[in-house]
């Protein structure tokens, strides 16, 4: 954890220096997940050229090496310039709603751009508690521990989410989800970037067996170690009458739309498409 310490104490430029050494070693000697990422965007891209496909795989690789260096700054970055750096629009409503209204409500989105930062700068506006997967390197386990719990983000195991969410709904907070990942336990099947694509249903269960709202999060990358983050209201109680999926479909499409916006900055090298939709399961829109 020192030589972390040490590591993010260096200027940001210099960082980015070394980013790009580390691009030409995972892209072109280690080769880091290089058939995985092709692969996907073949999938996602049909009639993609392999020059095509190629491009896209290197600014992918690019913006994963930029990320890597930037959550290692933010452990010791000063909140003000991850904000300045940052910039959160429309913070309005999910600010009024949890600050002032005391209401427990639900922010999603992909794993777009520099997650980690979004984490930190989002905190001063509305504070979170985020949904994570515990990995089993202890050492990354405490890295991201301490990064995100700068501020007053609050973790919570996968396992115990919806404990987490009984005993803390009444606090005013936003709770972090995210349902790109990788599934074959779940209902809703759908096409997505081209493929049969299994959702996880947490999301929308979430919100409907606790009346919820949900906002979805838009991230984009401006330029280098600059993004925006912006909130669209994409379903508020009550839900009694709303269709099933109807929160998921929506979330499908504002992600789908993002990504083909900017799809260097998604996670490529991630295994989204391991699973067979089960021949009993129908295919949503």
């Amino acid at each position: 954890m020192f030589f972390f310490y040490l590591f993010s104490r260096l200027p940001l430029g210099l960082l980015y220096v070394i980013a790009d050494i580390f691009y030409l070693l995972i892209y072109y000697i280690v080769g880091y997940r290089k058939k995985v990422v092709l692969e996907n965007i073949a999938k996602a891209f049909p009639t993609y050229t392999e020059a095509e496909k190629i491009a896209l795989a290197k600014k992918f690789y690019r913006n994963l090496t930029d990320i890597f260096v930037e959550i290692a700054k933010a452990l010791t970055m000063p909140i003000s310039e991850v904000q300045r750096r940052y910039r959160i629009i429309g913070y309005e409503l999910p600010a009024k709603m949890t600050k002032e209204q005391g209401q427990y409500i639900i922010f999603t989105g992909g794993h777009l751009g520099n997650w980690d930062w979004s984490l930190l700068a989002q905190a001063s506006y509305c504070p979170i508690d985020y949904v994570y997967q515990p990995v089993s390197n202890a050492f990354f386990e405490q890295l991201s521990f301490k990064t995100r719990t700068r501020t007053a983000a609050y973790p919570i195991a996968t396992k115990d989410t919806y404990r987490a969410i009984a005993k803390r709904r009444s606090l005013g907070r936003a709770l972090g989800l995210g349902a790109d990942q990788a599934t074959n336990k779940t209902d809703y099947w759908t096409i997505f970037l081209n493929q049969e694509t299994g959702f996880l249903m947490g999301m929308e269960n979430i919100a409907r067996k606790y009346d919820l709202p949900v906002f979805y999060l838009h991230i984009r990358k401006v330029k280098r170690g600059y993004y925006e983050t912006s909130y669209e209201l994409i379903a508020q109680p009550p839900y009694d009458n709303l269709p099933k999926f109807a929160i998921l479909k929506k979330y499908k499409k504002l992600l789908e739309a993002d990504i083909l916006a900017n799809p260097e900055i998604w996670l490529w090298s991630h295994k989204r498409w391991k699973y067979t939709r089960p021949a009993e399961v129908p295919l949503s829109e």
